[in-house]
């Protein structure tokens, strides 16, 4: 089977003037098509804190990464995100197509745009959104057996101001009537795994298990709460998931935590409209 390397650096710029030793965040990732089924070929990635994309795509045109002919419109939306993530801009190397979504805060619609370029033929799907901050993002590459494995490999990096405020979960789409939020964590979290996200990084444990005792500082209000992520590995694709619940007076865990990386974004699931405001925390060391 061959296996197509397709790497880019992404360097992502600010709309403002930023001096050059300012400090920068930065997460790498690989995007690799393993599975026939192009619903496997997923992965939930957050963007820097200021997720400013250089102007390297057309809109207007049939394959909105081919610049042969044309110049970019002058527009930074999904489709300027998609071409610097697929292929790193070059279209020889943007093969099969690339799907970028989000679940849109004001609608509560999941909003997605997809570009095929395949077999001489070009089209797109969706509409080309406008890049929001502070949410987390789904891409989908699916496999194609003509081309084997792909590997989108890039390094997304931006400056660490403006600072993502976190979100005020109590005023958006509520998780549980909307099918899951896509949640945004900050490339500079200190949180290491869905516990301490659920319940902050002091939780006590006071019978050695594990698992926190008490909630105090986390994502989770009360009731049940559930996140998601996707994985792709080597002969194993799938959802791993972690969930929480308060059942008569004590907390239970229906599944086992599981390790947060940088970069990662997850699906929320459950009574997320309880929690009024959600800043992870933070290194301190990344973003000073």
């Amino acid at each position: 089977m061959s296996r197509h390397v397709i790497t880019s650096q992404l360097v992502l710029a600010l709309l403002v003037n930023v001096p050059s030793a300012h400090a920068q965040q930065s997460a790498s990732f690989e995007l690799v098509s393993r599975s026939s089924s192009e619903h496997l070929n997923v992965r939930l990635i957050s963007f820097p804190d200021v997720p400013s994309f250089e102007d390297r795509a057309n809109s207007d045109l049939d394959n909105p990464c081919d610049l042969t002919d044309s110049a970019p419109d002058g527009l930074i939306n999904a489709d300027d995100a998609i071409c610097a993530m697929w292929g790193g801009g070059d279209p020889e190397l943007q093969l099969g197509s690339f799907r970028l979504a989000f679940r849109d805060p004001e609608t509560c619609e999941l909003t997605w745009r997809r570009i095929v370029a395949r077999a001489g033929v070009a089209y797109t799907l969706g509409v080309p959104f406008e890049i929001v901050a502070g949410v987390g993002y789904l891409t989908q590459f699916p496999h194609d057996p003509e081309l084997g494995e792909q590997v989108h490999a890039f390094t997304l990096s931006g400056p660490c101001e403006p600072r993502d405020p976190g979100v005020d979960l109590s005023t958006t789409c509520s998780a549980a009537s909307y099918g899951g939020w896509l949640l945004h964590l900050p490339y500079d979290t200190t949180l290491e795994d869905t516990h301490e996200l659920f319940c902050g990084e002091d939780y006590p444990d006071a019978d050695g298990d594990g698992r926190p005792d008490e909630c105090f500082d986390g994502l989770w209000p009360s009731g049940f709460l559930s996140v998601q992520q996707h994985f792709n590995e080597p002969g194993d694709t799938g959802w791993r998931a972690a969930a929480l619940r308060a059942f008569f007076g004590r907390l239970e865990f229906p599944s086992p935590s599981f390790a947060l990386s940088r970069g990662d974004a997850l699906f929320v699931h459950g009574d997320l409209y309880r929690t009024e405001h959600h800043e992870p925390p933070r290194d301190g060391i990344t973003c000073p």
